[in-house]
């Protein structure tokens, strides 16, 4: 959760006021914040490259209702942000962006005006990537924030983030395998901070959905308790089952995982329970996974699906979007990725992709380091120009062995490219 960005301190910050002229503010844009004096769906781009933006540097606000030269604060004109979609918006940066941007809006009153703020937080994984082209948005690009501005990253910026990200990640290995050896191997539990499952000693535990968000100082990466933040600590034996810690209704089984789901998929494999494999899809990372080919073997009405859907004891929102998708009416076009008809470098390979889809020359050098445009190939492709088994082959033989080192855009991009076919070849 983000909302600890909109607390009194922070909020505070941003709307800081003239003693001499109350409706004008003292606070400037800069690499944390940027004021808009309304709120407009169809800016979407805009709004997703400056959060793209933030994401990309440390984190930042969009203040909404704030009038520019000279700054004064005029409100929200209407209900567009107070009856923002979150879903709709969400979605929104998923197609423009990868990896996710996490955010999070709030409206804030002072008097009888109300103002928007949306707070993108500093991205995890870096660099976020724009993934299409847009009205001001370029497929390929990185956004970075300077002095106010959202702009396509500079040299200097572009190679200290990649080694920030490198030292970042080979830190955190050094803390926790430091910690591991004082504890002992035989000693030590891990915590899924997304699903918040606990593995301890072969025993799985659920920590409460509202404690996860509040275990920041486990999450990342440090483990005395005296810098701030809280820490889960299990006392005496674990067997008991308390109100803090209870032990989950596994009706999925474990050995199910998001590979497993694709490879059944590619495989044309029936399954002896497919409504397992719908459950699992609920506990995984990512809901863009094969949902039709599993309905189709079930002997179940889709009402009946979404209903044992809904019933699934699962964290996060993954399970909501999941029942969304099979609520909705989903077309394959709602997973196309980028444009074969544009004049960019992006929508030529493309299309030669798709030509050489169509015709069966696909060679694994072709792939290289390129998998990602070749799966967005993969969502242009038709039932008509494409061999199913060739292109199946393409997929388990040159994408699904390298599954577990794809990177963020290479996974998001196969992922929806899985939701394309099953659309295509399932529904």
């Amino acid at each position: 959760m983000l909302i600890e960005h909109f607390n009194d301190l922070n909020l505070g910050f941003i709307f800081r006021f003239d003693e001499n002229q109350p409706e004008r503010l003292t606070s400037r844009e800069s690499g944390k914040l940027e004021f808009k004096e309304s709120f407009n769906f169809g800016s979407i781009d805009d709004y997703a490259k400056t959060g793209a933006a933030f994401a990309n540097s440390q984190g930042g606000y969009i203040v909404f209702g704030v009038r520019d030269q000279p700054r004064e604060a005029v409100g929200l004109k209407g209900s567009g942000f107070a009856n923002l979609d979150v879903a709709k918006l969400t979605q929104a940066l998923n197609d423009r962006f990868s990896p996710e941007i996490a955010w999070e809006a709030h409206v804030h009153p002072i008097g009888n005006k109300s103002f928007g703020v949306l707070y993108f937080a500093e991205a995890t994984t870096k660099p976020v990537v724009c993934t299409r082209n847009g009205t001001i948005l370029k497929e390929g690009d990185i956004y970075y924030r300077y002095r106010g501005q959202s702009q396509r990253i500079k040299y200097p910026e572009l190679r200290a983030m990649l080694d920030g990200q490198a030292a970042k990640e080979r830190n955190l290995w050094m803390q926790y395998l430091q910690r591991m050896a004082k504890i002992g191997i035989q000693n030590v539990a891990v915590l899924d901070t997304l699903s918040g499952e606990l593995s301890a000693q072969g025993n799985l535990f659920l920590i409460p959905e509202a404690l996860i968000p509040k275990l920041n100082l486990v999450k990342s990466g440090f483990f005395t308790e005296d810098q701030g933040g809280p820490t889960l600590k299990l006392l005496g034996n674990a067997s008991p089952i308390t109100a803090e810690m209870v032990q989950p209704e596994l009706r999925v089984p474990s050995s199910i995982g998001e590979a497993d789901i694709i490879r059944a998929f590619l495989d044309g494999l029936a399954v002896i329970s497919p409504i397992e494999y719908l459950r699992r899809i609920c506990y995984e990372k990512s809901f863009y996974l094969p949902v039709y080919f599993f309905t189709n073997q079930l002997e179940m009405t889709l009402q009946d699906v979404v209903a044992d859907l809904k019933a699934v004891k699962a964290r996060g929102k993954n399970k909501d979007r999941l029942v969304k998708r099979l609520t909705m009416i989903e077309t394959s076009d709602s997973f196309r990725l980028g444009s074969i008809l544009a004049n960019s470098d992006a929508a030529e390979e493309r299309r030669d992709y798709v030509e050489k889809i169509k015709q069966q020359k696909i060679a694994p050098e072709d792939l290289g380091g390129n998998i990602a445009r070749f799966c967005e190939a993969v969502t242009h492709i038709s039932k008509q120009n494409c061999s199913r088994e060739y292109l199946v082959g393409i997929l388990k033989n040159h994408v699904m062995t390298k599954f577990q080192h794809l990177t963020a855009p290479e996974l998001t991009a196969f992922r929806k490219s899985i939701c394309y076919l099953d659309i295509l070849w399932c529904k």
